[in-house]
C-alpha cells in the first residue's frame, strides 16, 4: 500500500523524501540517506550568451559583446536585435557603409534678409568654421562687436548665439545689445548703457546638446549702414562651478572686429580671442520659400505668411558679358552691375559661362570690383557670353518692379520648365505669374489665366505643355507652350476643362509620370491620360488632409509623395508605405507631414514640417531614413529644398527653415563626404541606439562597459561622449553619463550597473575642427546576462515487494510506483517535493524517466531493484 508521507521534522515521517503529483504521493527510500542525494545546477553556467552575442570584442568568452558597426538601415528602430543596422534616433551622417560621424556644416544664406552673420561658416564677416566652447561659469563678461557697413538699415530684433548647458547653470545666461563706445587698453569696449534683451533659463535646452538660441528682443537696435560698430555681449550673472554651467561656442580665429573681455567685478576691459558665434537680423519673417532652376540659376520666391510683398530672388547673380574688356582671360566685365567690393571673391563664387563664347567654362572668382570679376577663362568671354555666379551663400534681390508685374501676392507654387518660371498667386483669380531671363535681363509678365496649381509637362506628342488645376472648378486643363511664354497669353483645353472629382475638394499637386498626369486632391489619386481622368483607387481616401500630395516626385522609376504624415511610393500597380512613422516613428516634437522633397542622385531628400518642433532633413536610401540635418531650434519647419549641382565646386541642398535660407555643401565627385578633403563638417551629431535586452527581456543583466573604435579622436581636436538609459527611463529625458572617448581607434568607458533588464546608449559627436570629424567605427557593449539559478537532484533509491519503510510497515508496491514514475517523466504536471532536509522541502519539480536495476526475483513476479532519477526545479 502507499506509504503515508508527512512534513519533515515529524517524528511520524515515514520517508526521508517524498513526491506528490497526479493526485499521488509516494515516499522514496534512499540507498544511502542523505548521500545518495547528488544536487548541480540546472545548466553548467547561467550566463546567457545569445544572438545579440557572437562577436567578441576582447574575446572574453564571460561576457555578451553586441556590436554596432553599420548604420545604413537607418532610424526609428526601438531594438536593436530587430535589426543591428538601425538606430532608434539621432542627426549626423549614417549613410556611409560602417562609420557614422558630423554631417556637413550648414550655414546661413546671406541678403536675402539684412543681418549681421558671425555664424560658422559665414563669408561676409569672415566667422571660421570650427566651433569650439568657452566657459562661463564665472561672471566673465564677453563683448563683440560688429560694423554698420555694407548693409540696409534695419532694426535688429532677432538674436542668435551657439550655447550649450553643462550641469544645472545657477543663472540664466544674459544677452544685451548696445552702440560702440569707448577705448580701453587699446580695444574698443561696449558701452557701460547696454539694453538687456534676453535670458535663457536651464529648462530651455538638454545637458551636452548645442543648439542655436534665438531671442526674439523686446527692443530693439537701431543698425544703420554707417561706419560705427555695434556691439552684443553675454554673461551670467552668478558664478558656476565646473559641473555646472553655461557655455558659448566660438572661434579663435583672428578677425578685423573686436571682442572684448570685462573680468569678474571689474570695470575695465580687455581684447579677447573668445570670437563668439552670433547672428542679428531683422524680425523673422514666416514664409515659405519656392526654390527653383531657370536658366541654370538657383532662384526663390516667397509665400508670406502675413500676406506681405513677395519677393523673388537669385542666388550669386547673373548676366552678360559687356564689350568694354573683350579678349581678356583675366576678367569679365558687366556694366550694369553695382557689386559690392569683392562681395563674389569673399562669398567663394564662382562664374559659370553658360551660352555664348567660352560656354562650358567655370573660374573661381578671385575678386571682383563694382561691374568686374576677377577670374581665370581658357577662352576670354566676350559680349555675347551669358554667366551666372553659383556656389555662394549671396542671394540677390530682383528688381520688385519687375516681380509685380508677374504677381502682387503671395507666391503659392512655382514651376519651371528649365528656361520659364511660372508663379501661383493668391488664387485662382489671379493671373499665373512668367519669369524669365532673356540674354541680359530678367522680364515679367501675367497670364490672364489663373490656377491653384500647376506643372510642366512634355507630351511625347503635343510637346511641351503647361498644366494648371482650379479648385473652384474643380478641372484641369493643358497649353501648349509657345517659344515665348511671357509674349502671349497660354490657351488652355479643353475649354470646358478635364473634370477631375468634385470641386468642394482642394487640389494639392500636379506630377507628370509615366507619359501621364497625376493629380493630387486632399481625398484623392487621380490620372488623365488623352484628357480623360481616372480616379486611382489605392485605398487612401480615409485621410483628408491638405498633407496629401503636398509633396511628390518622380525617381528611380517610382512615383513618391506625402500622405497624411506619411511617404508613398507607387511603381505599376503596386503601392508601398515607406513613411518615417514606420517602427518607433519620429520622436516627440520633430513628428510632422513630409513637407517638401526633392531626388539627389542615390538618394530620396524630404524636409519634415514639424511646425510647433524641430524640423528635420531626412534622406532615404531606399533602407531607411536618415536625418542629416536638424532645425537649429524648435518652431523652425523645413519647407523648401534645392539641390544646386554648382559645377567646379561643391553642390549644394538649400532648405528653407522657418523662413531662413540655409544650405548644405555635399561631397564633390563621391557619396561619401570623408574622402573630400576640402569639406568641413559639423561641430556636433547625435545617435541613440536602439534598446540592448539581448533578446531575452526578462533576465536581469549586468552592463559592463561600452567600448568605441573610431578615427580622429584627440583631447584637443575631437570626442565622443557617452550616456545611457535604463529599463523605465528608456525613452524619457533621464540620460546618465558615463564620460567621454578621447583616443583613437580604441576606447573604453566603464558602465558597471547590474540588476537591469535593458539598455539604451546614445553618442554625441564632437569636433573643434571643422575639418576632422569625429569618426565611429563601431560602439561595443559589453555585457551579460543571467538565466534564474535552477538546482537538479540526482538520487538513487530502492523499491521492492518485501521492502519496508522506516517505522517498519510494507512500503509502496514497486509495479505500482514505476509506473508513476514513468508517467511522470511524460506528463508535464509539476511534482511537490517534501524532504526531511529544509533546503529541499516543499520544492516543485519535474521528474525524467528512472533508470533501474534489477536485482532479486521470484517464480510469482515479486522484485526488488535499485533506480536512479532526476529531478529538476521548477
Amino acid at each position: 500500500m502507499p506509504a503515508i508521507t508527512v512534513r519533515p521534522g515529524n517524528p511520524q515521517n515515514t520517508h526521508q523524501l517524498s513526491l506528490a503529483g497526479g493526485g499521488r504521493k509516494y515516499g522514496i527510500k534512499l540507498k544511502g540517506g542523505a548521500r545518495s542525494i547528488v544536487e548541480t545546477p540546472a545548466s553548467p553556467s547561467n550566463i546567457q550568451v545569445g544572438a545579440d552575442g557572437r562577436k567578441f570584442g576582447d574575446w572574453d568568452p564571460s561576457f555578451s559583446h553586441i556590436e554596432v558597426r553599420d548604420w545604413t538601415g537607418g532610424r526609428g528602430s526601438e531594438f536593436y536585435s530587430d535589426d543591428p543596422t538601425q538606430f532608434y534616433d539621432g542627426y549626423g551622417w549614417t549613410l556611409s557603409p560602417g562609420v557614422w560621424h558630423q554631417s556637413p556644416q550648414w550655414m546661413f544664406g546671406e541678403d536675402y534678409v539684412p543681418a549681421h552673420n558671425f555664424m560658422p561658416g559665414a563669408k561676409r564677416y569672415p566667422a571660421g568654421h570650427s566651433v569650439k566652447w568657452q566657459s562661463l561659469a564665472s561672471t566673465q563678461h564677453y563683448a563683440r562687436s560688429f560694423p554698420e557697413d555694407g548693409l540696409t538699415a534695419y532694426s535688429g530684433t532677432h538674436g542668435m548665439m551657439w550655447v550649450r548647458r553643462i550641469g544645472k547653470p545657477p543663472a540664466p545666461l544674459s544677452l544685451e545689445i548696445g552702440s560702440s563706445g569707448t577705448t580701453a587698453g587699446g580695444a574698443g569696449r561696449p558701452s557701460s548703457a547696454m539694453t538687456a534683451l534676453a535670458q535663457l533659463a536651464t529648462s530651455n535646452c538638454e545637458e551636452l546638446e548645442s543648439f542655436v538660441w534665438v531671442s526674439s528682443f523686446t527692443t530693439a537696435l537701431t543698425v544703420s549702414s554707417g561706419s560705427s560698430n555695434k556691439w552684443l555681449e553675454v554673461y551670467t550673472s552668478v558664478a558656476g562651478t565646473e559641473a555646472n554651467h553655461w557655455e558659448i561656442g566660438y572661434n579663435g580665429t583672428a578677425l578685423s572686429n573686436s571682442t572684448v573681455l570685462r573680468g569678474t567685478g571689474s570695470s575695465s576691459w580687455s581684447a579677447s580671442t573668445i570670437n563668439f558665434f552670433f547672428r542679428l537680423s531683422g524680425t523673422n519673417i514666416r514664409r515659405k520659400w519656392h526654390l527653383f532652376e531657370a536658366g541654370r540659376a538657383l532662384y526663390a520666391a516667397d509665400n508670406r505668411a502675413d500676406g506681405g510683398e513677395n519677393r523673388v530672388l537669385i542666388n550669386g547673380d547673373r548676366g552678360i558679358a559687356s564689350s568694354g574688356n573683350p579678349g581678356s582671360t583675366a576678367v569679365l566685365n558687366d556694366s550694369t552691375k553695382s557689386w559690392e567690393t569683392n562681395r563674389w571673391s569673399n562669398s567663394s563664387g564662382y562664374a559659370l559661362i553658360y551660352k555664348g563664347t567660352g560656354a562650358g567654362q567655370v573660374a573661381k572668382i578671385t575678386g571682383n570690383g563694382s561691374t568686374s570679376l576677377n577670374t581665370t577663362w581658357a577662352i576670354a568671354p566676350t559680349s555675347d557670353s551669358q554667366y551666372v555666379i553659383i556656389g555662394t551663400d549671396v542671394w540677390t534681390r530682383i528688381s520688385s518692379a519687375i516681380v509685380s508685374s508677374a504677381t502682387t501676392g503671395p507666391v503659392r507654387d512655382a514651376v519651371s520648365d528649365g528656361a520659364h518660371v511660372f508663379l501661383v498667386g493668391q488664387d485662382a483669380s489671379t493671373g499665373i505669374g512668367k519669369f524669365q531671363w532673356n540674354t541680359s535681363i530678367h522680364q515679367a509678365a501675367r497670364d490672364v489665366s489663373g490656377a491653384d496649381m500647376l506643372d510642366v509637362f512634355h507630351d511625347p506628342v503635343d510637346g511641351l505643355q503647361l498644366w494648371r488645376a482650379v479648385s473652384s472648378a474643380g478641372f484641369c486643363q493643358r497649353g501648349s507652350l509657345t517659344t515665348d511664354p511671357l509674349g502671349a497669353n497660354v490657351s488652355f483645353l479643353p475649354s470646358t476643362g478635364i473634370p477631375v472629382g468634385g470641386n468642394n475638394v482642394a487640389f494639392t499637386n500636379l506630377e507628370d509620370y509615366n507619359d501621364q498626369m497625376y493629380v493630387f486632391k486632399e481625398d484623392s489619386i487621380w490620372t488623365i491620360k488623352n484628357d480623360r481622368a481616372a480616379k486611382l483607387n489605392v485605398g487612401l481616401d480615409t485621410f483628408i488632409s491638405s498633407n496629401n500630395g503636398r509633396a511628390m516626385l518622380a525617381q528611380n522609376l517610382f512615383l513618391s509623395f506625402s500622405w497624411s504624415h506619411s511617404w508613398e511610393r507607387l511603381h505599376g500597380g503596386t503601392l508601398d508605405d515607406i513613411g518615417m512613422w514606420r517602427g518607433a516613428g519620429l520622436k516627440n516634437n520633430h513628428q510632422g507631414p513630409i513637407s517638401t522633397a526633392i531626388p539627389f542622385i542615390a538618394w530620396t531628400v524630404a524636409g519634415v514640417d514639424a511646425s510647433s518642433g524641430t524640423g528635420g532633413v531626412y534622406f532615404w536610401n531606399d533602407r531607411g531614413w536618415h536625418e542629416v540635418y536638424r532645425a537649429f531650434s524648435t518652431g523652425y519647419p523645413v519647407t523648401g529644398l534645392a539641390y544646386q549641382s554648382n559645377p567646379g565646386t561643391h553642390p549644394r541642398v538649400w532648405m528653407d527653415v522657418g523662413g531662413e535660407l540655409i544650405s548644405m555643401e555635399m561631397p564633390r565627385d563621391t557619396l561619401n563626404p570623408r574622402y573630400d578633403k576640402n569639406l568641413h563638417f559639423q561641430h556636433e551629431a547625435v545617435i541613440e541606439l536602439g534598446t540592448i535586452d539581448m533578446n531575452a527581456r526578462r533576465l536581469p543583466k549586468l552592463f559592463a562597459g561600452l567600448e568605441a573604435n573610431t578615427k580622429n579622436l584627440a583631447s584637443s581636436v575631437a570626442q565622443v561622449a557617452a550616456e545611457y538609459q535604463l529599463d523605465n527611463d528608456i525613452g524619457s529625458t533621464s540620460w546618465l553619463s558615463i564620460g567621454q572617448f578621447y583616443r583613437s581607434p580604441s576606447d573604453d568607458l566603464n558602465v558597471r550597473r547590474g540588476d537591469s533588464h535593458s539598455i539604451r546608449f546614445r553618442a554625441r559627436a564632437l569636433t573643434q575642427v571643422s575639418t576632422t570629424p569625429s569618426i565611429v567605427e563601431a560602439l561595443t557593449a559589453k555585457s551579460v546576462a543571467r538565466s534564474p539559478i535552477k538546482r537538479m537532484w540526482t538520487l538513487r533509491g530502492e523499491m521492492g515487494d518485501f521492502q519496508v519503510d522506516s517505522q517498519g510497515m510494507e512500503d509502496v508496491d514497486p509495479d505500482e510506483f514505476y509506473l508513476w514514475l514513468q508517467d511522470v517523466a511524460v506528463l508535464t504536471e509539476p511534482l511537490l517535493m517534501n524532504a526531511a532536509w529544509e533546503a529541499l522541502d516543499n520544492v516543485y519539480v519535474y521528474a525524467e524517466s528512472p533508470t533501474m536495476y534489477r536485482k532479486n526475483t521470484t517464480p510469482s513476479g515479486e522484485f526488488s531493484a535499485e533506480f536512479t532519477m532526476t529531478l529538476r526545479e521548477i
